[in-house]
């Protein structure tokens, strides 16, 4: 019947919409197990890891980002797009203190629960899987957009956070050794002259005042933090992508197009970011811890994968009338992604939640297939467009 063709012809363009998601994510999935296969062959091991980050980071990654910005006209970018991820990861920043606060944690504990949740992996997996929705132009750009915020904010406040926390611990560890060695000078002095000093005890002398507890120094006196954030701006500065970025967008106020040869190379280098990642996270699986941590990491992946994409819709009704059509589904679907590898770098570097942050880089990455498929059939579902 008439009906039935139209039902039939709907569920034909449903497949035909959906399949190049599907292959693409599916695709992801097969490099995934490929690095565990070979690592379990032997054929690759943990050591061999940073050698591929490094070439990610420091080679396909500024590629990636520069090519990007410098093949469209800088004034015309969806800067509001910039601001809409801007705002979701200050709000995730905001919205963790009174949770750490009501945990009774401290700025390590605050640390872990924000990196753990938030870092949104956009550009490996979001240029593929954005390609495969709305075509090369939007797949390759809006991932960058969506990155852009995390250098301009996320990793300089997670870094400044990081360095305040690790001069507190220093300096609560040496506070901790001084005072071991002033108890133990104190016990010797004990040891060799009982009466002297009790009676220096009894007259408030020199051991009185020993024993007396230092006064509490407030923590922004105890640490450099103006030596942190200018130690923190230059790192920041100097990150490659952050570096491909700005290169990126000065050349695009040049107006001038980039050359073919040029253009072809950087696509090779955008090109390997994908598959290089994904196969070193498929390395990186093998012998997790996943039992040790699994609650806590449990709570984290859900946050990232569910409540994250959820909170960028009333971001997104925030910012009425400016970020429309394919590019607020295209926001929904990015902050569905996995927790990005560089979560797992920075704990593993500040020795803060690095168990946590292995597993919730992995277990993110094993569901990305349905999450991402649902996000999008859930779009769908509800006809979501401004």
């Amino acid at each position: 019947s008439g009906k039935g063709a139209v039902c039939v012809s709907r569920r034909q363009d449903y497949m035909v919409d959906y399949l190049p998601t599907l292959y693409t994510v599916s695709a992801l999935v097969l490099v995934l197990c490929a690095g565990v296969a070979c690592r379990l062959a032997h054929l690759f091991t943990r050591a061999d890891i940073p050698v591929l980050n490094r070439f990610v980071f420091f080679a396909c990654l500024p590629c990636t980002v520069f090519r990007a910005l410098a093949t469209h006209p800088l004034l015309e970018l969806d800067w509001t797009y910039v601001a809409a991820f801007l705002l979701l990861r200050v709000a995730n920043a905001a919205l963790f203190v009174p949770v750490t606060l009501a945990l009774r944690g401290d700025i390590a504990d605050y640390l872990v629960h924000y990196l753990g949740s938030t870092w949104v992996d956009t550009i490996i997996f979001g240029v593929p899987i954005i390609t495969a929705l709305y075509g090369s132009d939007m797949g390759n750009l809006y991932p960058v957009l969506a990155a852009m915020s995390s250098f301009v904010f996320q990793l300089p406040y997670m870094l400044i956070c990081f360095e305040v926390g690790k001069a507190h611990r220093e300096h609560k560890a040496a506070e901790r050794l001084q005072h071991a060695e002033q108890q133990e000078h104190e016990s010797q002095l004990m040891a060799a002259d009982d009466g002297t000093c009790n009676n220096t005890n009894a007259a408030g002398g020199p051991v009185a005042a020993a024993q007396a507890e230092p006064k509490e120094v407030p923590l922004l006196r105890r640490i450099p933090v103006l030596k942190i954030v200018l130690r923190v701006i230059w790192h920041v500065l100097t990150v490659p992508p952050l570096v491909g970025i700005i290169i990126g967008m000065c050349y695009s106020l040049t107006g001038w197009s980039v050359p073919s040869l040029l253009d072809q190379t950087l696509v090779f280098f955008a090109n390997c970011v994908t598959p290089v990642v994904t196969f070193a996270v498929g390395i990186f699986l093998v012998d997790l811890p996943f039992l040790a941590v699994w609650k806590t990491s449990t709570l984290y992946v859900f946050y990232k994968l569910v409540v994250m994409p959820a909170l960028m819709i009333p971001v997104l009704y925030l910012m009425h009338h400016t970020v429309t059509g394919s590019a607020a589904n295209i926001a929904v679907v990015l902050a569905s992604l996995p927790l990005a590898f560089p979560a797992f770098t920075l704990a593993k570097q500040y020795g803060l939640g690095e168990r946590e942050m292995s597993t919730c880089v992995a277990a993110g990455t094993l569901l990305m297939l349905p999450t991402v498929m649902a996000w999008i059939a859930l779009l769908d579902a509800v006809d979501f467009h401004f």
